[in-house]
């Protein structure tokens, strides 16, 4: 049976106005699908909301959030935790602007927390402290001022075509094949 991929979904989902940081006030409880998207290791679905416009650090948001929730929801300590194997979730959210020094609950960054050694720590490492490139500075920039509600007109800016690509992440791509066999991929062939 064919099915439709999760991250063809969240792109059309994106296409048609989802939000990318959806918080319900009713509960209390922020439901941030880009952290959601660390927690269960799927890298195609954080590279869709990042594609989408999804603000990398909640402190960008357009509405007032706690402190408190903000640490709780720190993508670096979501990744160390979750999805230590990918270091592709770090280098995706440093290109995409994200704060790699964000500190948790207790007020300590990533790199003082007591996580084992992986290959998401050695990108952390390598990546805290330095800045983008202007390149990638620029990529942000074009994102910014296209606004989420633009983004799908890229391909209609009259640029060379050669930096589309560019523009909407596409270098990241080759991470996807690496990740697809993660936990949801696995249940669903379980249950077929």
């Amino acid at each position: 049976m064919l099915r439709p991929s999760r991250s063809a979904g969240d792109g059309l989902l994106l296409e048609y106005g989802a939000d990318t940081e959806p918080f319900d006030y009713t509960t209390c409880i922020p439901g941030w699908p880009l952290q959601h998207s660390v927690v269960y290791a799927h890298f195609t679905c954080f590279l869709e909301l990042i594609r989408g416009g999804a603000l990398p650090n909640l402190t960008s948001v357009s509405f007032p959030l706690k402190e408190a929730v903000i640490a709780r929801l720190s993508v670096p300590h979501a990744v160390l935790k979750y999805a230590k194997d990918y270091p592709e979730f770090i280098r995706l959210y440093h290109e995409a602007g994200g704060n790699l020094c964000q500190a948790n609950t207790s007020g300590v960054p990533p790199l003082e927390a007591n996580f084992e050694s992986s290959p998401a720590k050695d990108a952390l490492a390598s990546f805290t402290g330095l800045p983008l490139s202007l390149k990638s500075l620029c990529r942000l920039s074009v994102r910014r001022h296209l606004t989420k509600k633009r983004l799908h007109r890229i391909p209609c800016l009259g640029i060379p075509s050669s930096l589309i690509p560019f523009l909407k992440f596409e270098e990241f791509n080759v991470y996807t094949i690496r990740t697809k066999e993660n936990t949801h991929e696995k249940i669903l062939e379980k249950e077929e």
